[in-house]
């Protein structure tokens, strides 16, 4: 991720790198003076942040290795998706974006709710896109799976080699980025080194059909608060926030887990600390920020913001988090583990299962996936725990076993989705041989979805009713 261009305005070409370089620089360092200033200078925020660190490695030292060894932080200097040479990490930035963005901190949106709006979304016809010349041949697979998925779960369409003077090419740069929403020329999304996984790529996908980064919202102070004492010195512009009037949200909630949020310890001087402290009350997602997929509420902002629900004249009513199916309008698409035309059965099919339980400590064994999977999609698993007395909240405290463990869980883990809400994301866990502190659901309902593509992920769990 060493490249320096910016990609220019509306024709999308880059003009001569040394130009770009001068006038990206001074424009980050203007950029990066102001956040900078902004917010180291907050003392209070400051007192907060060092608590909140010091409760963090307190709860490091309840998780306990089942083998005896020392639990040690290592994401074997995995850095993400995100260079320090581009605006917040992997977007390239039209002049008109750079410029609005540095003479006003704020403007930037969860999605482009602009005066180009709705010129800059890809709509009425599907996008056209190719592969460089140059494109490695092995990843292409990946790249067609991620657009596959979008397809899947959207009303967005894309055309391999098809024609149209807006269009987009995936190239082989240095590391992933794209730009953000329809320039209106050719515009290019890389898939470099370290990029070629359907996660990433349907993240830089999302960006060309005009999403910024979650924790960027203007209403991000309500959920999480920036360590800046520990971002590099030269990477604050990374952390800047919105303006609610230049905002779309369209009734989103925060997510934790959002494909689109950054990762704790992004852009740390010390990886071993966080970046992004989660704020009171939401604790418990501190280590599980970031995902290995588009989430339910990524897919159900990209299906608002490009207006996919008016294409079904007759509405209909799903259940347990469920939306209408943008490309079957007489049913609903739902959350992992539900099934049925309203989403109002559980799964039972496969490894999916129900699981009753009581007061006593239940012990059980779960597995998603198998030794030798290597895959570009997920093989998942859901398991539905419910009390034996309606109304009572469950309690998990889960043990892995051997199985896959990456760098936030993006090979195999467990999201234990413990929110009344069963669409949110929940706790992500995948260190092998762990035994991590209890889960209380917030409700009378949890569901523990499992998903690999490398290889397997097994875990003990003991549950009970509380």
């Amino acid at each position: 991720m060493k490249n320096h261009l910016i990609l220019f305005s509306l024709i999308g070409l880059a003009l001569s790198s040394s130009l770009l370089n001068d006038e990206f620089k001074e424009k980050m360092k203007e950029l990066n003076e102001k956040i900078s200033s902004s917010l180291i200078s907050n003392t209070e925020e400051k007192k907060f942040v060092d608590d909140k660190i010091e409760e963090i490695e307190v709860n490091k030292t309840k998780i306990v290795s089942t083998d005896g060894s020392p639990i040690v932080d290592d994401d074997g200097g995995y850095t993400g998706p995100y260079s320090k040479e581009f605006y917040e990490g992997d977007i390239l930035l039209t002049k008109e974006q750079l410029n609005t963005i540095v003479s006003d901190t704020r403007s930037k949106r969860q999605v482009q709710w602009n005066s180009y709006y709705p010129n800059n979304i890809w709509k009425g016809s599907p996008i056209p896109y190719s592969f460089d010349r140059n494109f490695p041949s092995n990843k292409i697979p990946s790249v067609r799976a991620a657009i596959k998925f979008w397809e899947s779960q959207t009303c967005v369409r894309f055309i391999e080699n098809g024609n149209g003077r807006a269009r987009v090419r995936f190239i082989n740069g240095n590391g992933c980025y794209a730009m953000i929403g329809k320039t209106g020329g050719e515009q290019v999304i890389s898939i470099g080194y370290g990029c070629d996984w359907i996660g990433t790529i349907a993240h830089e996908i999302e960006h060309t059909l005009g999403v910024w980064h979650t924790q960027a919202r203007y209403d991000r102070g309500n959920y999480v608060s920036i360590n800046a004492w520990n971002v590099l010195p030269n990477q604050m512009y990374n952390f800047n926030t919105q303006s609610q009037s230049y905002t779309n949200l369209f009734g989103i909630p925060y997510e934790f887990g959002s494909v689109m949020h950054y990762a704790e310890n992004d852009f740390a001087r010390d990886r071993s600390r966080p970046t992004i402290v989660a704020r009171n009350g939401y604790e418990r997602f501190q280590h599980s920020m970031s995902n290995y997929l588009p989430t339910f509420y990524d897919i159900k902002l990209i299906n608002t913001y490009y207006k996919c629900y008016d294409a079904c004249p007759r509405k209909i009513t799903c259940s347990n988090g469920g939306l209408q199916d943008v490309n079957n309008c007489n049913r609903c698409k739902c959350p992992s583990g539900f099934s049925g035309t309203y989403c109002e059965s559980i799964s039972t099919s496969g490894c999916d299962r129900i699981l009753t339980i009581g007061s006593s400590p239940t012990n059980i064994t779960a597995t998603a996936g198998w030794s030798g999977l290597y895959s570009v999609t997920y093989n998942e698993c859901a398991l539905h725990l419910k009390p034996a007395t309606r109304g009572r909240r469950l309690e998990v405290t889960v043990t892995t076993g051997s199985g896959m463990s990456s760098w936030n869980c993006y090979g195999a883990g467990v999201d234990v989705r413990m929110a009344a809400d069963p669409a949110m994301t929940g706790i992500r866990i995948c260190r092998p041989n762990t035994r991590f502190q209890p889960i209380v659901s917030d409700s009378d309902r949890m569901v523990l979805n499992l998903f690999s593509r490398i290889n397997y992920v097994s875990f003990t769990f003991t549950a009970r009713m509380i």
